[in-house]
C-alpha cells in the first residue's frame, strides 16, 4: 500500500510538473482523491461489510462505495448536486464500459490490419449508444440531491 500511494505521488507531482494548474481542476484533484482513497480504504471497508455481506459480494461493493465517498465532498463543493444513484449506476455500468473497451480495442486492432472489416467495431458502437441513451434518460432531476 505504502509503494502505491508513493507512485501516486510521483505520478501527482509530476503531472503538476509538467502543468502547474492541472492541480486546481475538478479532474486532477477528484482522480487522486479517489485513487488513494481506493487504496487506503477498500480492503477496511470490504472487510467491515463482510461482517454483513458474504465476502464476494463485499470485496465487490466496497470500491464503489469508496469512490463515491471519497468523491462526495468534492463533487457536492463544485457542482452543488449529489446522486445518491451513482453507486447503482456505476454497479450496472462499469463492467459494461469494460466490455465496450475490449471490443473497441479488438475491433481497432482488427481493422487496422483488415479493413475491410469495419463493421466488425459495429457491436460496441451499439452498445455505446445504448449506454448513452440510458444516461440521458436518466438525467433527470429526479435523481439527484441539490444543494446539500
Amino acid at each position: 500500500m505504502i509503494l502505491e500511494i508513493y507512485f501516486s505521488n510521483l505520478k501527482s507531482n509530476v503531472s503538476a510538473k509538467i502543468n502547474p494548474t492541472s492541480i486546481f481542476t475538478v479532474g486532477f484533484q477528484l482522480s487522486y482523491l479517489v485513487y488513494i482513497s481506493l487504496i487506503t480504504f477498500t480492503k477496511p471497508l470490504s472487510r467491515a461489510l463482510s461482517k454483513i455481506f458474504p465476502n464476494k459480494i463485499a470485496e465487490f461493493l466496497s470500491p464503489y462505495i469508496v469512490a463515491f465517498l471519497s468523491s462526495m465532498p468534492i463533487s457536492l463543493d463544485v457542482f452543488g448536486y449529489l446522486s445518491p444513484f451513482s453507486i447503482l449506476f456505476n454497479i450496472l455500468l462499469v463492467p459494461i464500459i469494460g466490455i465496450v473497451y475490449v471490443l473497441t480495442f479488438l475491433s481497432c486492432f482488427i481493422v487496422m490490419i483488415i479493413p475491410s472489416l469495419e463493421l466488425i467495431a459495429f457491436p460496441a458502437e451499439v452498445i455505446t449508444n445504448l449506454i448513452c441513451k440510458f444516461l440521458s434518460a436518466i438525467n433527470s432531476s429526479a435523481f439527484i440531491i441539490r444543494n446539500v
